[in-house]
């Protein structure tokens, strides 16, 4: 059974995350996590591995390429944290594909975190969506708002989706490399996007 980590321990991995947040790094923040990691946000919906929390953080700073969090308070009980933080950035990227808005947004949150291995296991973020909605789009209808809302979520949905039909895709292919004594072949399969088409086999 693993021990809690100490003060100094939890000071020293949320530098990192800090770090890694400030320098708009997605790479130097995924190694922050468990390999088995979940996370959880109003925006990406729920996300696991290393490659998840990468994945959302860099469609985060393409978005927001003046992403900065704002940390208000650390506490920590046992292998629980809760963090209070507020997020600013100027939407000039667009967010999950939608267009760039230009709008400066500022939004309070709390992130409640759970540590193993001195790394994060699980994290969830929990802010005021509407109020984010709100200062992203200027959308003042509240159904709107929902349809808004509905439409990211299921975008989330398809990314993750095509993501698992990525990781099977390429369980189905063979080694791109094949040699026997009388012959050496070597392949490549590049989809257009996550996924592709086309597959391939040696007989």
């Amino acid at each position: 059974m693993n021990s809690s980590p100490s003060g100094e321990e939890i000071r020293a991995l949320f530098a990192r995350i800090g770090n890694a947040y400030q320098r708009l790094d997605p790479a130097a923040l995924a190694v922050n996590y468990t390999e088995d990691c979940v996370v959880e946000s109003p925006i990406g919906g729920v996300v696991e591995g290393r490659a998840g929390v990468e994945h959302i953080a860099r469609i985060t700073f393409e978005a927001f390429p003046d992403f900065h969090a704002e940390v208000e308070e650390v506490l920590a009980i046992g292998d629980r944290v809760v963090l209070t933080l507020t997020i600013h950035g100027t939407d000039t990227g667009g967010l999950f594909g939608f267009p760039p808005t230009g709008k400066r947004i500022r939004v309070p949150s709390v992130f409640l975190y759970t540590l193993r291995d001195r790394l994060v296991a699980r994290e969830r973020r929990t802010y005021d969506f509407s109020g984010f909605l709100l200062q992203l789009t200027g959308v003042t209808n509240a159904i709107t708002s929902a349809r808004l809302y509905q439409g990211i979520l299921e975008y989330a949905q398809t990314e993750r989706d095509v993501r698992v039909a990525a990781e099977i895709q390429r369980a189905l292919l063979p080694d791109h490399r094949y040699r026997s004594a009388s012959v050496d072949i070597a392949a490549l399969s590049v989809p257009c996007r996550a996924i592709g088409g086309d597959f391939f086999d040696y007989f």
